[in-house]
């Protein structure tokens, strides 16, 4: 009875071996880096109902490829509640059109890519002689507009964002430089890849200029330090290909905001 036992016991965990084996044997693990120079151009127009409530309308065009192709164009519509002095909060519907670069199953030709954005963000700032500080808390979800395996890439994908700011206010002239720094939390990876917590790092500096009562132009630089996970799983094999894809972005920015 023993060494039956003992049999029984070799050739559940030779199977088990060989499961695990086969499995890992399914999944292949590759890395891509990459280092870009972007541009951002975007204009708001903003108004303020009374103290609390107020809309805005704001368009940005993208470009990427050391500023030499059209990359994305977002349409954004908000609505801003101030609570008081310090909070306030905001509900946006963002339209994204997206040039990507092209896969398989488009011969590897350039398409554009409709998604559609829900955002909720809760901002606390607080005066200290000339600075202010802020913080702000941001939930994002994306739902695209192609079909996508679940397994694959999560649709909608809800990214929370935390961003912490300091800005200077200068007495003599309408100038106002800042920093800040943000994270990038993704919350609804899919299993393969559901240990990534934090996908991308986010160091501004910039200033904003009042023109005028009713007008101001802001101009920032930021590097962004990306390092995320893409998963593909083969149509016929089977195998799963988890690609960990780190980009190093540099990114000039010019906004314009005009308040009425």
């Amino acid at each position: 009875m023993l060494g039956k036992t003992r049999i029984r016991f070799s050739l559940i965990v030779l199977f088990i071996y060989f499961v695990s084996n086969l499995y890992a044997q399914n999944i292949v693990y590759d890395e891509t880096e990459e280092s870009d120079v972007g541009l951002r151009l975007s204009a708001e127009i903003s108004n303020r109902f009374n103290r609390f409530w107020s809309v805005s309308l704001e368009e940005e065009v993208r470009f990427r490829d050391d500023i030499s192709t059209f990359d994305r164009l977002y349409s954004t519509v908000a609505v801003t509640y101030r609570i008081n002095p310090y909070f306030h909060t905001s509900l946006a519907y963002q339209h994204r059109l997206i040039q990507q670069k092209g896969k398989a199953s488009t011969n590897y030709q350039g398409y554009l890519d409709f998604r559609h954005r829900g955002i909720l963000s809760v901002s606390f700032s607080y005066p200290v002689g000339q600075f202010e500080f802020s913080l702000r808390q941001r939930l994002n979800g994306t739902l695209r507009t192609d079909s996508v395996n679940p397994l694959e890439k999560s649709n909608p994908q809800i990214i929370s964002r935390t961003r912490m700011q300091a800005e200077y206010s200068f007495w003599s002239i309408p100038l106002k430089p800042y920093v800040s720094v943000e994270m990038f939390n993704p919350l609804n990876n899919p299993a393969y890849i559901s240990d990534v917590w934090l996908e991308t790092m986010r160091y501004t500096g910039g200033f904003t200029y009042r023109l005028d009562a009713r007008s101001r132009i802001e101009l920032y630089y930021f590097y962004e330090d990306e390092m995320s996970k893409d998963v593909n799983i083969g149509r016929n094999s089977g195998r799963v290909t988890i690609t960990t894809e780190k980009e190093h972005n540099h990114v000039l920015g010019i906004a314009y905001q005009y308040r009425f």
